[in-house]
């Protein structure tokens, strides 16, 4: 009895002790596992979530983007369609003066001219008016592709904020 006791220095109530105080510590160490686990599958959760929301505002993103394009190709036509009528008024007016001999039909000439330039002017202003509308149709979507652009790099930051914390706690 007394070699046992010299060969193990530990005496019973240490054994049971040490047993106890490596149990508590097990369960500690379970619990953390367990608190570790629920935090990473919130994160993963979190993660999803901001995916899908970047993938909606990238959505928005670029139907605004197409809408501006298309305000800019009508702006653009429209734009066309102006010089065209200048150009039509401007080939008008010479015309009129080329072919005017008599007073009788320069004086013709002129009124129907200035009914043609009176159209003109009016289809001018009806024009210019589209553009203005266009313009301010513009500036409204670039202000919202602004605020995509903000709102889609603020997700991308905490998208990846988010995968990096993920995998620190991976590894």
């Amino acid at each position: 009895s007394s070699g046992i006791n010299a060969e193990c220095p530990l005496r019973p109530g240490d054994a049971e002790s040490r047993v106890s105080t490596l149990e508590r510590q097990n369960k500690d160490l379970n619990r953390q596992l367990a608190e570790m686990q629920d935090s990473l599958e919130n994160e993963s959760r979190d993660k999803h979530t901001l995916m899908a929301k970047f993938r909606e505002v990238s959505a928005s993103y670029n139907q605004a983007a197409e809408a501006l394009e298309e305000e800019q190709d009508s702006k653009d036509q429209i734009q066309l369609k102006l010089n065209q009528t200048l150009q039509q008024l401007s080939d008008a007016k010479r015309a009129a003066e080329e072919h005017a001999n008599t007073l009788e039909e320069v004086e013709n000439a002129r009124r129907k001219l200035s009914r043609e330039q009176e159209d003109l002017y009016s289809q001018i202003d009806d024009l210019k008016a589209e553009i203005l509308k266009l313009e301010k149709s513009k500036k409204r979507l670039q202000g919202e592709v602004d605020d995509l652009s903000v709102d889609l790099k603020k997700k991308k930051y905490r998208l990846r904020l988010c995968v990096d914390t993920t995998a620190f706690l991976l590894f």
